[in-house]
């Protein structure tokens, strides 16, 4: 990538940048409500820890796909 090429620049780019991290915020925000709300579940050992793990592994994987 060089300065030239207007990569940094681009309108497109940094709106794309911007409500990747948007959603990501609000995804990790879910997440710590869901452990809240996993501890005062009552579930399966394996399946709390699948919920205390699997949904903020979400916000990574998500925006990992960006």
């Amino acid at each position: 990538m060089n300065k030239g090429s207007g990569y940094m620049e681009n309108p497109l780019r940094q709106n794309f940048f911007r409500a990747g991290h948007a959603h990501a915020g609000v995804i990790v925000i879910l997440s710590l409500i869901c452990q809240m709300l996993a501890d005062a579940a009552v579930l399966p050992t394996p399946m709390l820890w699948f919920v205390r793990i699997g949904v903020p592994l979400a916000a990574i994987l998500i925006s990992a796909g960006f």
